[in-house]
């Protein structure tokens, strides 16, 4: 058994390969419940008729030094473990590459080019999820629906079990909190004799500058091959991310514990009409969102467990609310809403 180092300690969190698996502990408690927000586009509205889960690559998050590779500190790493880098993924098989003078030329770069290329290879087979502990978040509302777009609640423990079931291809995955911090420490990836790149990868993939603490992130990492790296970053008049379909990550509906709809999902620009009584007439579409087929698909499988967001009065305070409701079908494109006179508010 190997004596090396397989965990780093990082203020209050532990960061550990252990039989395997990606591990990390710490003193937040795990929720039963995730919360995914969504815009209403056309990519969560497939996202939620096809049950699947997009695990984005870093590239695509909204934070540029989320999970970024200038958090390796590679100043330690020796000539002989440089060197089986590049002959592993067959750098050396291409005759034009000199290895010794690209060793040299790195080293005075601080290794930027061998940190760029090893994160490459890590997040081609590493998708992460992002989802929050709190429903009714006001920021995330704001930030990540524009208050018209809509709230999946998944259970845990299905969400857990579901995604072995339903992805043949996945090797593993990680759920953990995500730790925020004041200010970004490097991690130095060869001075604590890791016994695999593993452990450094997990801690650059789950620190976040605390000015992004409102959003109480879980991090779910999926672990599979082929995944792809978006390389219009890298080079112009390339595909946007090959091998995109691989990122989908499938559920079944039966880990869907409810689903809120933001306060203004039914306006003018989704309706037709909207008579009093709560009677919605549903466009067919808007701005290429199958509108109507999205509340259909809600009210064949979700009217039990529907909700949305609005606002309410208390005690001369105006509070942020989620209230039961379900609806009722009076045609084809046109549904009642049934308020139940149930929920809570913050």
């Amino acid at each position: 058994m190997s004596t090396r180092n397989q965990k780093f300690v990082y203020k209050d969190f532990t960061y550990k390969l252990e039989n395997g698996k990606h591990v990390v502990e710490s003193k937040i408690a795990r929720p039963e419940i995730f919360n995914k927000y969504y815009y209403l586009n056309t990519y969560s509205v497939d996202a939620l008729m096809n049950s699947y889960l997009y695990a984005s690559h870093p590239w695509e998050f909204n934070d540029s030094i989320d999970c970024s590779s200038l958090l390796w500190d590679f100043s330690n790493i020796t000539k002989e473990i440089y060197y089986k880098f590049y002959e592993h993924y067959g750098f050396t098989r291409d005759p034009n590459f000199d290895l010794e003078e690209h060793y040299e030329k790195d080293k005075n770069q601080g290794y930027s080019s061998i940190k760029g290329d090893f994160w490459f290879f890590a997040t081609n087979t590493t998708g992460l999820i992002s989802l929050a502990s709190s429903p009714i978040n006001i920021l995330m509302w704001s930030h990540y629906s524009s208050e018209n777009g809509f709230l999946v609640q998944l259970d845990r423990e299905k969400l857990i079990q579901n995604i072995f079931l339903e992805n043949a291809d996945l090797n593993n995955y990680c759920l953990r909190p995500i730790q925020y911090v004041k200010e970004l420490d490097m991690i130095d990836v060869f001075g604590y004799d890791f016994n695999t790149p593993d452990v450094p990868f997990l801690y650059i993939s789950n620190v976040k500058r605390i000015e992004w603490e409102y959003e109480q992130e879980w991090r779910l990492s999926i672990y599979k091959r082929n995944m792809g790296v978006p390389m219009s970053k890298i080079y112009i008049d390339t595909p946007d991310l090959p091998n995109k379909e691989n990122r989908k990550i499938f559920y079944s509906k039966e880990a869907i514990s409810s689903i809120t709809l933001g306060k203004d999902v039914f306006s003018p620009l989704s309706c037709s009409k909207i008579s009093d009584g709560l009677i919605l007439e549903i466009k067919e579409n808007v701005k290429d969102v199958p509108m109507l087929s999205f509340v259909n698909y809600i009210y064949e499988n979700f009217n039990d467990r529907l909700y949305m967001c609005g606002e309410i009065e208390k005690s001369n305070k105006l509070l942020r609310s989620v209230e039961k409701i379900s609806f009722e079908k009076l045609d084809l494109n046109t549904f009642r809403v049934i308020r139940h006179n149930e929920g809570f508010h913050i």
